[in-house]
């Protein structure tokens, strides 16, 4: 049911951020033509029509529309999506399904019990208080070239700390590329010249 998914003391349901979030237009405008079916990954690894974006915009509609209560089960759904947006091209009514998934997460997300505060709270800092500023990110890649360089890594990895991490965190650290503190810059530059006749200057 939604209070399964409700956090105590919060007043707006996850069944009210859906109907606020979710752009109901864009629920309609699915066919339920299955033509997005074979160019989805997880429905062609599991066959299951909940595993489709045909599926999950069902579910998205039903919930909006009162039909079910949004449970662990819809959460679970919502999160198998890979977000590769695979299904747009082949949809023939150009259903924009990444909208609608993002929009779901994005109300799920305010309302999950499932993710520890310290996870909500990670997440939070790190996708509306690092991500979108450069200076932060230019000053976490300064920081992650320190961690390479000075032999803090070789360190941490030969005394085991990070079996002290899960999997997940060990897997990242194990790949983690050569740091930089210039960021994307670096790699794309600051200025690209137009081609052809000059419009503006981006």
């Amino acid at each position: 049911m939604a209070k399964q998914l409700t956090e105590p003391g919060m007043t707006v349901s996850l069944v009210e951020s859906l109907q606020k979030k979710l752009d109901y237009d864009e629920l309609m405008n699915c066919m339920r033509c299955g033509f997005c079916l074979p160019a989805c990954p997880t429905f062609r690894e599991t066959g299951l029509e909940a595993e489709s974006p045909r599926g999950r915009i069902a579910l998205m509609k039903a919930v909006v529309d009162g039909v079910m209560e949004p449970d662990h089960a819809f959460e679970t759904q919502m999160d198998h999506c890979l977000g590769c947006r695979a299904c747009e091209p082949a949809c023939p009514a150009g259903v924009k399904y990444g909208q609608l998934i993002e929009q779901t997460r994005d109300a799920v997300e305010d309302h999950t019990v499932r993710h520890r505060w310290w996870v909500k709270s990670a997440r939070k800092l790190a996708f509306e208080g690092l991500f979108p500023h450069p200076r932060r990110m230019r000053l976490l890649g300064g920081a992650l070239k320190v961690y390479q360089k000075s032999g803090l890594q070789k360190l941490t990895r030969s005394t085991g700390v990070m079996n002290m991490f899960p999997d997940h965190m060990k897997n990242m650290e194990n790949i983690l590329p050569e740091a930089s503190s210039a960021g994307v810059v670096k790699e794309i530059g600051v200025r690209h010249p137009a081609k052809g006749e000059r419009i503006a200057t981006v």
